[in-house]
């Protein structure tokens, strides 16, 4: 197997392991198939505890030569996956859409792939059927801005779920050049930001025109500092919301619990007590539901969901699928998002 990667150290280290790993293992390995999957009906600490004891995390941290058994406990065991994941850093801080090359053989690409699938990343969660008083559509690339946002408007519209507002989540970047052709193509309406890619996937979605009312703040010395709410509304009444949130450091956007915890000091969008249901993207669910329930959950005592979707589901025009690197990537989040939580249970 041959892996090539952002740091060059680190691609010669991993093709010894990588190599030594196949000859000592055989495949297919039977893995656990009993880890609870991350939802309210579940304790999160007893979810984290099996995820990260699992075989089949095991499995990867093996594969890619690190110590399963390092660390007595859960927490200490999450400290070192936290270091150890950092060869599974396929991003070196830039976005998620960036090109990662990679040469795995199908052997070493099965074995990926089936891990993940255990370990949860690739299911398509459908929320439980009910009302909830907020649902919060996770912006990101321009891609999950759009699907995710129309995926959302057909469970409203079939019934599945209902709710009182919704509100879609995002920070304030500028888009790439292929986002900007994405939306250009699909929407026939142009984007600058994240901010404008997700108002207009809430626009088609819903059926919402021009906003009913906008604030804001801009911070020209430090835009990822910059936010804005855009207000629309729906023929029926629902309110809907496009939401661009600050960033607490100025060399980034504002990350998912960055959104999260903003929403919390602006105050006007929820309320303690209330339930909601988050929506995002298959393999990013876990570690995002996680940072939700921290950042969200625990502050305001909100009862959280989360729904993962396939933006291919919803039209093959926006289709993706992750690769092998995409997932090991939400792995590594996964972790980091799952140790923080931990912490934050006490």
């Amino acid at each position: 197997a041959r892996v090539a990667l952002r740091n060059p150290d680190a691609s010669i280290d991993l093709v010894h392991l990588l190599d030594e790993t196949a000859k000592e293992q055989s495949w297919p390995v039977a893995l656990d198939k009993a880890i609870p999957r991350l939802t309210h009906d579940i304790d999160p600490a007893t979810h984290i505890h099996a995820w990260v004891r699992s075989d089949a995390l095991a499995e990867l941290v093996t594969m890619f030569g690190g110590d399963a058994d390092h660390g007595t406990t859960t927490r200490e065991r999450l400290e070192y996956l936290d270091e150890f994941s950092s060869v599974w850093d396929f991003r070196s801080g830039t976005e998620r859409s960036q090109d990662v090359e990679t040469d795995w053989n199908s052997e070493m690409l099965e074995r990926i792939h089936h891990a993940v699938d255990e370990l949860g990343l690739r299911d398509m969660l459908a929320p439980p059927a009910g009302h909830y008083d907020r649902v919060i559509i996770l912006g990101g690339m321009a891609r999950a801005c759009v699907a995710r946002s129309m995926h959302t408007a057909s469970l409203l519209a079939a019934g599945e779920v209902t709710t009182d507002r919704v509100i879609g989540l995002g920070a304030f970047r500028n888009l790439g050049a292929r986002e900007r052709t994405l939306v250009k193509d699909y929407l026939r309406r142009a984007a600058r930001t994240e901010l404008d890619a997700l108002a207009l996937g809430l626009r088609r979605a819903f059926g919402v025109s021009e906003p009913v009312s906008q604030r804001g703040m801009t911070e020209d010395d430090n835009p990822f500092a910059s936010w804005q709410v855009r207000d629309f509304e729906t023929d029926s009444g629902l309110p809907v919301h496009a939401v661009s949130a600050p960033s607490p450091h100025p060399d980034r956007r504002a990350n998912t619990a960055d959104q999260c915890r903003w929403l919390v000091e602006d105050g006007t969008l929820l309320k303690r007590g209330q339930s909601v249901l988050i929506v995002t993207t298959h393999h990013y669910r876990n570690y995002q539901l996680a940072a939700a329930i921290r950042e969200l959950g625990i502050p305001l005592g909100l009862r959280i969901e989360a729904a993962g979707m396939s933006p291919t589901a919803v039209d093959p025009k926006l289709a993706y699928e992750p690769m092998a690197h995409d997932y090991l990537q939400e792995v590594r989040s996964i972790i980091s998002s799952y140790r923080q939580l931990l912490e934050a249970l006490g």
